[in-house]
């Protein structure tokens, strides 16, 4: 007997089962969830007939297509619905987690296009980070800072993304560093104005790169 593990999507609801270790997605949920209005020429039309198959699942009736992670990434990314993105989101962050989380599925290693993107943010990060090169981390004096050699603010700046390090937090190295409340809740604030600042430059290109990631997993 299939187990079936059934999800929310707003008022849309959505059958999973684990087939071989690997999630299976009601196909015509999937496809009312992201907006279609004809649920059967939208699965022919967008997902190749080796990503769906037919589940006997004991109901009166004909058999319900299922299709697999492959089959559910064309049918979102060839969508150009408004609730494609979103429904994307869902089922990244919400479902597959909840899937590993209480089912066999991804107990041992993400799928290897979540591990693509986790990959990718991380480095986008970490090379905007990089190339804000009069970044000074939070809890430094502005002018301590500026007396630095270059070579130092590098080190320092390495201290802060690879360690989380501020200075006067361990006894890393000793400074002569006396900030005033005032002076490390502006800091902060500056430090966090800058992230967001990053976030809200980089989303698009973040989502647009996502998006590229899903059409080469597929093609590929």
């Amino acid at each position: 007997m299939i187990n079936i593990s059934l999800f929310k999507f707003g008022t849309k609801a959505l059958e999973v089962v684990i087939i071989d270790n690997a999630p299976w997605f009601n196909a015509s949920q999937v496809a009312k969830a992201l907006g279609y209005t004809n649920p059967s020429k939208a699965i022919q039309d967008n997902v190749s007939a080796k990503y769906n198959q037919q589940l006997d699942l004991g109901r009166p009736g004909k058999k319900p297509v299922f299709i697999n992670e492959p089959g559910l990434y064309q049918l979102v990314m060839r969508s150009n619905l408004p609730s494609a993105e979103k429904f994307q989101d869902w089922v990244f962050e919400e479902v597959l987690p909840s899937i590993r989380k209480t089912g066999s599925y991804g107990a041992k290693e993400n799928s290897e296009l979540e591990r693509r993107v986790q990959e990718l943010e991380k480095n986008q990060l970490q090379n905007s980070q990089q190339l804000q090169l009069d970044f000074m981390p939070p809890g430094w004096d502005s002018k301590v800072w500026d007396a630095l050699p270059s070579q130092d603010k590098r080190h320092f700046r390495f201290m802060y993304r690879q360690h989380q390090f501020i200075p006067g937090d361990n006894d890393i190295k000793k400074l002569p560093i006396n900030l005033s409340a005032e002076q490390k809740l502006k800091q902060q604030l500056e430090m966090e104005k800058f992230r967001l600042e990053l976030t809200e430059a980089k989303k698009e290109d973040l989502a647009q790169t996502k998006k590229k990631l899903l059409r080469d997993y597929l093609e590929g």
